[in-house]
């Protein structure tokens, strides 16, 4: 019986294998296991000794990389990274760097930046909000909490507004004030 991922907290499947290597790693970290991957796989194939030997910007066509080895180095990697590419990946990403950018990509995403997240939760409070009912009071208790971290993230905060005086200075304040308003 095939192995099953265990779902994170999102639902999404757990990442196994590389992927789930490159988690635990920096960016940086990852982006060198990935090219050191891909270099290794392309020495292989063309039947180089050592990754050494293959230039991370050459083309691969000028390395020695013909249909079939393309087809043989889409294989491999595919293999190694678990991974469904596309028939035209090497011809596409004809590089070394190319083709482990591609790959590190669709392995381990760049995580959204800060501002992105917020906003998509700005986005989704709000249309909670406008429903249409009468949410005054839900309303007051969002723009608490987002005065409470502006005055976190070091903004000014209001003096004359009543909801200053709200003690949120840690995540868990915050949570627990959101959970006894809701």
């Amino acid at each position: 019986a095939a192995a099953v991922p265990v779902a994170t907290a999102s639902g999404a499947p757990a990442p196994t294998g590389l992927a789930a290597k490159l988690a635990g790693l920096s960016r940086a970290a990852a982006a060198e296991t990935v090219r050191d991957l891909v270099r290794t796989q392309v020495a292989v194939a063309l039947g180089h000794g050592s990754p050494g030997a293959v230039e991370m910007d050459a083309p691969f066509s000028e390395l020695g990389l013909d249909s079939l080895t393309a087809v043989e180095l889409r294989n491999r990697l595919g293999a190694e990274t678990g991974l469904r590419l596309p028939s035209t990946l090497v011809f596409n990403l004809p590089t070394v760097t190319g083709l482990a950018d591609y790959l590190l990509t669709e392995l381990a995403p760049a995580a959204p930046a800060p501002d992105q997240v917020l906003r998509e939760a700005i986005d989704q409070v709000v249309a909670q909000l406008d429903g249409g009912e009468d949410r005054a009071e839900d309303r007051d208790r969002v723009l608490a909490v987002l005065r409470a971290a502006t005055a976190r993230l070091g903004g000014a905060a209001d003096d004359d507004d009543p909801l200053s005086s709200l003690d949120l200075t840690s995540d868990e304040d915050m949570f627990q004030f959101i959970d006894s308003q809701l």
